[in-house]
């Protein structure tokens, strides 16, 4: 919705600033588990645990509002008005742009699957390889969560400069060149340097990719298939490319007796894989979100 009514000029900036969303439910998750952990053991396991899942009544009850009041798109109304709705849009995408679809799904590999190693499997290393207590490293993610209402509006923006491509690409680069050193930096036991190295990894990393993304995946659709061809591109592959990963990745941590080597290569496949599906999609900065011609309804890739 943001990318169809956004100014041109500005659409990557608009369409990635839901994602701090994300950020913002982990601040407050974080917050509500550190509330209730607080509580003797006894409260806890009779009735502590349920306050933060009655908490997100709030949450839903927001969400629903919100969505029940909201309109449709003028581009959506407009597509309506000249008759080029389809009656099957997730052929249509299949059939119309394969190879856009196939590229935002090699891409979605290093967003989604770092996303839980960066995110996820940094919990499982330092308490259990490193020894130090988890809630060190919970205040990281919070703090790098925190950091992220900046570097997401921030990369966006770069990317309505420069283009989606060059950003995206640049964050999968990034991702993998870090990978070793961020273990390096975990296992030195240092708070400040285990922070820097979550915040540098999750922050700004693997957030280039995301800021990207929005504007990338909603640019690369005609109107009359944007919507199942948005929501294909980045949900379609979800679970291979994000919900194996933290099962991949411990295993290669049990594999690797503890060290993470396997799971550096891992990073650096999925980085890899990354680019090159980045680099054969379209640059779709500045495109019309509703062109004028059949033709020019088709992002070329």
């Amino acid at each position: 919705m943001l990318a169809e009514t956004a100014p041109k000029r500005r659409r990557g900036l608009y369409s990635a600033l839901p994602y701090t969303g994300v950020a913002a439910g982990l601040i407050m998750s974080n917050g509500v588990y550190a509330m209730v952990s607080g509580l003797p053991e006894e409260d806890m396991l009779t009735w502590g645990w349920r306050v933060p899942f009655l908490l997100s009544i709030v949450g839903v009850g927001v969400g629903l509002v919100m969505r029940l009041r909201l309109h449709e798109t003028p581009v959506f109304q407009e597509v309506k008005k000249s008759g080029l709705q389809v009656r099957r849009p997730v052929v249509e995408v299949f059939k119309r742009t394969p190879r856009n679809l196939f590229c935002a799904w090699g891409a979605q590999m290093g967003d989604k699957s770092m996303a839980y190693i960066f995110e996820s499997l940094i919990i499982v290393y330092v308490t259990e390889q490193v020894g130090l207590p988890e809630q060190m490293v919970l205040t990281g993610l919070l703090i790098a969560s925190a950091v992220q209402f900046v570097t997401i509006p921030a990369f966006a923006a770069l990317s309505d400069r420069i283009g989606r491509k060059p950003v995206y690409i640049l964050g999968g680069v990034l991702s993998a060149l870090f990978a070793y050193p961020f273990f390096l930096l975990l296992d030195t036991g240092s708070t400040l340097w285990i922070w820097l190295s979550i915040i540098f990894a999750s922050s700004i990393a693997k957030i280039m990719m995301t800021s990207a993304q929005a504007a990338w995946y909603a640019e690369m659709f005609p109107p009359s298939t944007r919507y199942s061809g948005f929501a294909l591109a980045r949900e379609g592959f979800a679970p291979l490319s994000g919900g194996l990963a933290p099962m991949i990745s411990v295993s290669l941590l049990a594999l690797g007796g503890g060290e993470p080597h396997w799971v550096v290569l891992y990073i650096v496949v999925l980085g890899l894989i990354t680019v090159v599906s980045v680099a054969l999609g379209p640059e779709t900065r500045g495109v019309e979100m509703f062109p004028k011609t059949t033709k020019e309804a088709t992002v070329r890739a």
